[in-house]
């Protein structure tokens, strides 16, 4: 990513795990980084939004992510845990603790 991206970021990634610092460092591209930071729930500036969108503020709630169990293709704001709510559902139903 680039120099002007990462110092937008400063904060955030001054605040993550080591492991997500390995994670975020291995996103090649800004749509990689976006799904990085929805799947760990890292929240991005609006400043870092607008780097990522050139200038278009894009929601990361808006991203299309696959649930874990499934696969099915969902907008991140339909996945919990990163499960679709009918995989959470038939879980929870069979008495299964997600994998968080």
């Amino acid at each position: 990513m680039d120099d002007k991206l990462n110092e937008a970021l400063k904060g955030v990634l001054d605040s993550l795990t080591d492991e997500q610092k390995k994670k975020a460092k291995e996103c090649k591209t800004k749509e990689e980084f976006i799904r990085f930071a929805d799947e760990e729930g890292v929240e991005l500036p609006a400043e870092a939004l607008d780097k990522i969108s050139g200038g278009y503020h894009r929601q990361v709630k808006d991203a299309i992510l696959r649930c874990k169990r499934c696969d099915a293709e969902k907008y991140s704001s339909e996945l919990e845990y990163g499960y679709c709510r009918d995989c959470l559902k038939e879980m929870k139903d069979n008495g299964i603790i997600p994998l968080l």
